[in-house]
């Protein structure tokens, strides 16, 4: 299931609800890696003005284990300040 979705299209005002969703779903670290490369990759089809929300979510789930993503993120994030 969390492979479908995460190779499905993210209709943009669907994204951060879907963050926040997946966030509560129990699964392995290696699923949650992909879950956060999805959500790493709509941070450009989103406004501005929801990017806290979604980096918000990035955080809580990057803090659950997913080793390797917060460089990426970290990455994307400084990215998005030029």
């Amino acid at each position: 299931m969390i492979e479908r979705l995460c190779t499905a299209t993210w209709p943009r005002s669907t994204v951060v609800g879907l963050a926040k969703t997946l966030r509560d779903v129990q699964i392995s670290k290696a699923r949650l890696r992909t879950v956060i490369f999805k959500v790493l990759s709509q941070i450009g089809i989103l406004p501005v003005d929801e990017l806290p929300s979604l980096v918000y979510q990035l955080l809580l789930l990057s803090g659950r284990g997913a080793y390797g993503c917060g460089k990426s993120l970290a990455n994307v994030l400084c990215l998005s300040c030029d």
